[in-house]
């Protein structure tokens, strides 16, 4: 995969995520919660949704980090700061996603966790797979 083309997927889904938490925090909070069970129905706390949206505004900054970078992708080189950073968050993300999935694996959970570690495997690739020319 060229890697102008993954940095520029890279940033369009950092953008929508971010989107997503900055403009619907509660919502996706609820939908990543519990399923079932007594806490179920209730909303996430306060300092939940503060935390939501400033991990929203990281996002949006490492989003337009890749998008400001597709154009000068020198990749290929493992010394390459956009790859690495790409990939410390995405396998960071997956790391964390692990324990949540494998405890009460929802939907918006495994699409996450799938999301993150499709990533990770990308950006590994891209620093340690075949190196072209």
């Amino acid at each position: 995969m060229p890697s102008k083309f993954l940095v520029t997927l890279t940033a369009l889904a950092l953008a929508v995520l971010s989107a997503v938490l900055l403009f619907a925090p509660v919502e996706t909070l609820i939908a990543l919660g519990p399923q079932s069970g007594p806490l179920s129905s209730l909303p996430p706390p306060p300092g939940a949704l503060l935390v939501a949206q400033l991990y929203a505004a990281a996002l949006l900054g490492l989003a337009g980090f890749n998008w400001q970078s597709r154009r000068e992708i020198a990749c290929g080189n493992p010394s390459c700061t956009l790859p690495q950073t790409n990939f410390i968050h995405f396998m960071a993300g997956t790391l964390v996603l692990v324990k949540p999935v494998l405890r009460a694996p929802g939907i918006p959970l495994l699409a996450g966790f799938a999301v993150y570690a499709l990533f990770a495997l990308l950006y590994a690739w891209v620093l340690w797979g075949p190196k072209r020319g």
